[in-house]
């Protein structure tokens, strides 16, 4: 599991944010002025998903900023999803899909993926 830590202001500290973990007291232990910045620490996706976006990308022979480029999104973000740090959203997925002229489904390696998410939960 990745652990993100981000910025959020004071107020938001004390709120239900979903996904988030909050830690109601941690205004009181830093002693956060109206002014001051504090940070949510948040769980970052459990389980990598595997993808073809590197051997799409390569296969096209474009560099991760030119795919970047091509579904608005940050090198940083190509860069993360190749090495499994970080899963797309759908509507990302769905752009990469595009770009690469096949499926979610194949892009995603959705099948492969689930039969990883089903021997994981086999026995509970």
């Amino acid at each position: 599991m990745n652990l993100v830590i981000r910025k959020a202001n004071p107020e938001d500290i004390h709120k239900n944010l979903p996904g988030i973990l909050t830690i109601p007291t941690l205004s009181y232990i830093m002693k956060l002025a109206s002014h001051e910045v504090g940070f949510i620490i948040a769980g970052g996706d459990p389980d990598p998903m595997k993808t073809r976006v590197k051997e799409m990308r390569t296969a096209n022979g474009w560099t991760q900023q030119q795919l970047a480029d091509l579904v608005h999104v940050s090198a940083r973000t190509i860069i993360s999803i190749e090495k499994e740090q970080y899963n797309p959203s759908l509507m990302l997925s769905y752009r990469m899909a595009r770009v690469f002229r096949t499926t979610i489904e194949d892009l995603c390696c959705l099948k492969e993926n689930k039969e990883l998410e089903d021997r994981k939960y086999e026995g509970l």
